[in-house]
Formats: structure tokens, C-alpha cells, sequence
């Protein structure tokens, strides 16, 4: 993986330490210390709670964790020196192609997609007419659609 890295300041008396992903980094006093930058823009805030006292003073702590961090010219060691068509091949072979297979469900059956809602509804009847002669039910022909359903459910 690749990384943009920024150089994390510390020009106080105290080494920083704090934590990313439980992982620990120090930066000892009057240093500095190259990695990756969103590490490095953890430890510049944790450097600002720590030293900052002008508590509703916003923008100068703003200010503060910017004057922290530095932009590097050297890469870190999980960065080796690619060309750009380099680069871009690596970032293809990280990324896995999505494989888009068509699921079938059997036991769905959709015969009436073309059909209109009334089409829809005199063949479902028909269906549930069907199912009643096979059970053996007795209804009158006129029967509504939702009572032969509750007398097939029966």
C-alpha cells in the first residue's frame, strides 16, 4: 500500500508519544519524524492538546497543529520509487474485479411479468380454483377471490 508521508515536529522539551491503532510512536523532543500522514496529523493534534492552553482560541490551534507538520521529500519505507505505470499496475493488482453472477431461484417463478394487473388477477383466480378442485373444496362460482383463499388455507 502506499502512502503520502509528512514530516511530525516536535519542537517542545518532552518527547511525544501517543497511540494509533494500538500501535505506539514517540517523537522525541526538539525532532522530527517521518509517517504516514494521517499518523502524522494524530500525533500533531495529540502534541496541540497537550501544549495548546488557549483553550477557545480555535484558529491559533489550528495553526499550531499545521506549523507541526512538513511536507517530506523522502519516501517512507513501505514506499518504494515507482514509476507512475508502475504504480498504477501495483494498484490494479490490489484491486480484486467484482465477479457479478445471476442468482436463480427455482422455487420463484415469474410467468406473468407481461401480463396487466386484471390479466394478473383472472389468472390467479383460475390458479386458486385449480387448487381447490385438487383438494376437493366445494365452492359456489361466484365465490370472491379472498374468501377462496382463506377456504384453501383451511
Amino acid at each position: 500500500m502506499r502512502f503520502v508521508f509528512k514530516t511530525l515536529k516536535n519542537n517542545t522539551d518532552k518527547d511525544l508519544t501517543f497511540l494509533y491503532d494500538s500501535q505506539m510512536f514517540t517523537v522525541k523532543a526538539k525532532s522530527e519524524e517521518v509517517l504516514p500522514d494521517y499518523i502524522a496529523l494524530m500525533g500533531a493534534k495529540r502534541l496541540a492538546d497537550r501544549e495548546w492552553t488557549e483553550i477557545l482560541n480555535i484558529e491559533g490551534k489550528q495553526n499550531f497543529i499545521s506549523s507541526c507538520l512538513g511536507e517530506t521529500n523522502q519516501p517512507g519505507p513501505e514506499a518504494p520509487k515507482l514509476s507512475l505505470k508502475e504504480e498504477i499496475e501495483e494498484q490494479k493488482q490490489l484491486v480484486q474485479p467484482v465477479k457479478e453472477e445471476e442468482v436463480q431461484f427455482p422455487d420463484l417463478q415469474d410467468d406473468h411479468s407481461d401480463l396487466d394487473p386484471d390479466e394478473m388477477k383472472k389468472q390467479e383466480r383460475e390458479e386458486l380454483k385449480k387448487i381447490a378442485k385438487e383438494k376437493g373444496l366445494e365452492f359456489p362460482n361466484n365465490i370472491p377471490t379472498e374468501k377462496l383463499k382463506s377456504l384453501i388455507n383451511e
